[in-house]
């Protein structure tokens, strides 16, 4: 039975439109008399025009930064207070989010029950989190740190940044394009009523150009840091980067599954927030002996979907933005120019707008792993494999190497595939958990740095990213490649072997220290490789969130880099790198300061070079030191390790791994 069209009511976004004189421009300005370049945001719905966004240009914007400084100081509010406000600030989005809902629904299309889930929850769960680490904010010199978002970027991942920003005391700068600067000028509507002072939130509205505040030393981009807008980045000096990436994820159906399940997983992971989520997924990949029956069933699944606008209550999935549907349109063309089999449910056509895309038995672009963000949109692919060997070698071919959805019954398969696949959470028989209090990064170069959690949390204090000298660019790269093919021989040894290694180091050390000249003294050396020993002993854990268990496995990053200042941290530094599986690179200098020792240490684990160490961008090469060139934008160089906990975080990449709890019992 049709029952006709039911929308939403969003007369009350036009009336707030109306009182802000339809009108958003950078912090500073004047909303009756604004300077820039007019955006005009529409009701994406209807088309009557909504909102006019100033962006204005470079050299203004520049001048309004400054205001900031003479605003109220969040940093010199306690912690106390930081964390009431912030929290009142969470009270604020909750008692709002059916109107934060219509803003999306009227600026972008999406559906209020994706933003409610997606959105609005995910901002109020970080703002809660990460209010209660105020009292562990360390006090440094950076105060402001800008926010760079495009339209497709989804409201609440802003949390990962909103949150751990606020409760270091500094003030946020975002940069975002028109759609979502609407949004975004209400949130900070909403944090002046929670009392959090005028100028912690900053909007300074964008026209998709990057733009890099003087004196502004750290930065949050949300989107495909591979996409052009994002290259000029590199010449810029941001001593911290975090990058969250924006690459579509890959969903391994084994034979064994729950088809419907994975399907109606499937639906939800392709279209759900009209395909702008960080894990939204665009490969669905399934064992061939299942290959048809699945296919049959994505099939009769799409023809019960209802899609609509996003006022539409009745729809299933909202039409994606625009700026989508243009790059679906291109991707359907091509398809069908090369043979492909495409599957939509009912003929796209003009009134239609849009239909759930499936691009059966072979990839549109085989070279999107160069020309990732060109060649994506809300639609999936769907391969078949022979073998679990197969299928992880088909998901990991790909730059992504942030999340990746495996389905299947078998205990021993789904460990035996986990371990091999190339990203850094996985969802077993289910698709995009993510809590505040994990900690998550990527495997690859789709992303930099942790998000969420402790480690997420200590970006802040223990990261300096550092510009390169140009005239260097190609002197370690050698050093950096024959430390990774060691690493691969010592990183395969089991933990308890390496850790048997050093045991035989530290007797080699007691036989020999006679002969051994240190300023801390040959005893001090040989407890702290067994206090080493012992708290890396346990760096897996295991834990109950919700309905899932998460698994956090640690993994050795490749290559730690030591340079420069580190003092007594060089020997916990050296030996936690080790002991993590990772190959240890230091200039002469240090290590003629350590050679007395250093000789009773296996060879091929330490590596020397003449000069300040640097490397072009690798996901496995970590610097730590403040002498280290960090010479690509988005690799990193930590600084400030205090702890065995840092040490830890740094020296590894996590891996998380969640499965669902069954509730039978």
């Amino acid at each position: 039975m049709e029952y006709g069209l039911i929308t939403e009511d969003t007369k009350a976004v036009k009336e707030w439109a109306k009182k802000r004189s339809n009108t958003i421009c950078g912090y500073g300005l004047d909303t009756n008399n604004p300077i820039g370049q007019k955006k005009t945001v529409n009701d994406i719905n209807s088309g009557e025009a909504l909102m006019n966004v100033y962006v204005s240009d470079v050299d203004v914007k520049d001048n309004l930064i400054e205001l900031l400084d003479k605003t109220t100081t969040w940093t010199d509010l306690s912690y106390l207070e930081r964390t009431k406000l912030m929290k009142k600030f969470a009270v604020q989005i909750k008692q709002n989010t059916d109107f934060i809902c219509k803003i999306e629904s009227v600026t972008r299309g999406l559906l209020p029950t994706d933003t409610k889930k997606y959105g609005a929850s995910f901002l109020v769960e970080y703002l809660e989190y990460f209010a209660n680490w105020s009292y562990s904010a360390k006090r440094h010199n950076i105060d402001k740190i800008i926010v760079y978002a495009t339209d497709n970027t989804s409201l609440g991942v802003l949390g990962f940044a909103l949150g751990p920003i606020l409760a270091h005391g500094c003030k946020v700068v975002f940069h975002v394009e028109p759609a979502l600067s609407v949004c975004v000028a209400f949130l900070i509507e909403l944090s002046l009523k929670a009392g959090i002072p005028d100028g912690t939130l900053a909007l300074f509205p964008s026209n998709g150009t990057i733009w890099t505040p003087k004196n502004l030393e750290m930065a949050y981009l949300f989107g495909d840091i591979h996409n052009e807008k994002f290259n000029q980045l590199e010449f810029y000096n941001y001593r911290q980067i975090v990058a969250v990436p924006n690459s579509k994820t890959p969903l391994v159906i084994l034979n064994d599954s729950d088809l419907d399940s994975a399907c109606e997983c499937a639906v939800s992971a392709i279209w759900e927030y009209g395909g702008l989520l960080p894990w939204a997924a665009d490969t669905i990949l399934v064992q061939e002996d299942v290959y048809s029956e699945f296919v049959e069933k994505m099939k009769q699944k799409l023809q019960k979907i209802h899609v609509g606008n996003g006022i539409d209550t009745l729809a299933d999935i909202s039409y994606p933005i625009p700026s989508e549907i243009d790059k679906l349109n291109r991707m359907i063309k091509d398809a069908r120019a090369r043979g492909i089999d495409v599957y939509q449910p009912q003929p796209q056509t003009e009134s239609t707008q849009f239909q759930p895309t499936l691009f059966i038995g072979m990839k549109v672009y085989n070279n999107n792993v160069i020309d990732d963000y060109k060649n994506v949109a809300p639609a999936a692919t769907i391969l078949a494999f022979r073998s679990p060997k197969e299928a992880v070698a088909l998901a990991n071919n790909s730059r992504q190497g942030f999340a990746a959805s495996l389905w299947s019954e078998n205990i021993s398969l789904i460990n035996e595939v986990t371990r091999q696949l190339q990203v850094g959470t996985i969802w077993v028989n289910s698709h995009g958990i993510i809590k505040p209090s994990v900690s998550f990064t990527t495997y690859k170069r789709d992303g930099v740095g942790y998000v969420g959690g402790s480690l997420g949390f200590y970006e802040f204090d223990d990261q300096e990213h550092c510009m390169r000298s140009q005239d260097q660019s190609e002197i370690v790269p050698k050093v950096i490649l024959e430390a990774k093919k060691e690493q691969i021989k010592w990183g395969k040894l089991s933990k308890s072997a390496r850790v048997d290694i050093l045991s035989k180091w530290a007797s080699d050390l007691e036989q020999n220290k006679s002969t051994i000249v240190i300023e801390d003294g040959v005893n001090n050396l040989i407890g702290k490789i067994y206090e080493c020993i012992t708290e890396y002993l346990s760096t897996n854990t295991s834990e109950t969130i919700e309905n899932f268990d998460l698994r956090v496995k640690r993994e050795s990053v490749g290559v730690v880099v030591l340079s420069g200042h580190l003092h007594t941290l060089n020997i916990p530094l050296l030996l936690g790198a080790l002991l993590e599986g990772n190959t240890v690179v230091m200039t002469s200098k240090e290590v003629e300061h350590y050679k007395s020792f250093l000789k009773f240490l296996p060879s091929g684990l330490l590596f020397s070079i003449e000069t300040k160490p640097f490397c072009t961008g690798d996901p496995h090469v970590v610097f730590i030191g403040r002498a280290s060139y960090a010479c690509s934008r988005f690799t990193k160089n930590y600084i400030n390790l205090e702890c065995w906990k840092s040490i830890l975080g740094r020296c590894t990449l996590s891996r998380n791994i969640w499965t669902p709890i069954g509730d039978s019992i």
